[in-house]
């Protein structure tokens, strides 16, 4: 499974944005929408990039 960053627009209009996981972008599309009823963006996430935050920083 793939994970996906997306963002999309609510019912009362307010944008929202998340994360979902799918095999491909056509189902996380899928699901987005039947949460949302516009689907603004998505992009694929890729394994293996993490970023690391140093809170004591």
């Amino acid at each position: 499974m793939q994970t996906y960053k997306y963002r999309a627009i609510a019912q009362d209009g307010t944008s929202v944005s998340g994360v979902v996981e799918a095999y491909d972008e056509f189902e996380a599309i899928n699901e987005i929408r039947k949460s949302y009823s516009v689907v603004e963006s998505i992009k694929p996430i890729r394994k293996g990039r993490r970023v690391n935050i140093d809170i004591n920083a």
